[in-house]
């Protein structure tokens, strides 16, 4: 199962349906919800759900393999770094053990490796070991790749 955290209208949702068993889309805008939900309609395999934003509430410990998060982790870091700590300490809750949590987005504040060396931090408190750091792994899309894997 994937997690699609901070789903939008259910782009990433809509293109991996067909290579996963299951997504669940999570947003905590009513409208971004709406439109994902339209646009997988015919997907019997994804369920977009609206979302407090303050956590994970409502997926179980332990379910999700995969947590797909592009370009959300900006608008936990604008909430406050206690907000960015609590999604890492659910993502690690959430995912199996050896589970594998994406973090796709840009450095807004533009310092790379602030970036990393906080990040490496934060997943290391929160039982995740950092596989991959502030790479750029895609030719079209210029934001930051981080991927940590659940210790099990």
């Amino acid at each position: 199962t994937v997690l699609d955290l901070g789903c939008g209208i259910g782009r990433f949702a809509a293109a991996i349906a067909g290579r996963v068993r299951r997504v669940v889309g999570l947003d905590i805008s009513a409208r971004m919800v709406a439109e994902a939900q339209r646009r997988c309609a015919g997907l019997a395999n994804v369920e977009i759900r609206r979302t407090s934003g303050r956590d994970l509430a409502g997926i179980g410990t332990a379910t999700i393999d995969t947590i797909l998060a592009a370009d959300s982790f900006p608008y936990l870091v604008l909430a406050g770094p206690a907000l960015v700590r609590r999604h890492v300490e659910e993502a690690a809750r959430v995912l199996k053990p050896d589970g594998h949590l994406l973090i796709l987005n840009h450095s807004y504040r533009g310092d790379e490796e602030a970036d990393r060396r906080e990040l490496q931090a934060l997943a290391a408190d929160c039982g995740f070991r950092l596989r991959q750091a502030a790479t750029r792994p895609f030719a079209l899309w210029d934001g930051l790749a981080f991927h940590l894997v659940r210790n099990g």
